[in-house]
């Protein structure tokens, strides 16, 4: 079972593509776009600065908005922008995070999980949800990082 923490989350530059789904078709969505994140890193001759991550909010007609990127260092958002990518920053703020280790066919577990620990701390989790990627063929490890409100 995952450990769920509490933890302050510093904002960081962010290049990413958005795509708009239904929720069952969010992992060929996500499969898809980071071929076309590549090619954008390499027009601008720009380097991700740490794993990939994708940010999950609600959209209408019961699809999911899907933005997908990298963080990336300050100095190379105008290149990345030129080369089509959408520049933000990451979450700030309180959020319950957790590693998920095993494929993805779990994964709905540990959020059921960390729905119930959000709650049984006195919180509530937010609308929306990222995710930070990590790990090698089957053992994938995914970080839930879920933003709370009190």
């Amino acid at each position: 079972m995952a450990d769920f923490n509490i933890t302050e989350l510093e904002p960081a530059p962010f290049a990413y593509l958005t795509r708009v789904c239904p929720a069952r078709d969010v992992g060929r969505t996500v499969s898809e776009t980071f071929a076309q994140l590549s090619a954008a890193f390499a027009t601008a001759g720009a380097t991700p600065q740490g794993a990939p991550l994708a940010h999950f909010s609600p959209a209408a007609d019961d699809k999911v908005n899907v933005e997908l990127g990298f963080p990336v260092d300050e100095h190379v958002t105008g290149p990345l922008h030129i080369a089509g990518l959408n520049i933000a920053a990451t979450y700030a703020g309180r959020a319950m995070c957790a590693v998920h280790g095993g494929d993805y066919a779990t994964l709905r577990e540990t959020y059921d999980k960390m729905i119930a620990a959000i709650r049984d701390a006195g919180m509530k989790p937010a609308a929306d949800m990222w995710e930070r990627y990590g790990g090698e063929g089957e053992q994938v490890q995914v970080e839930v990082i879920w933003p709370v409100v009190f």
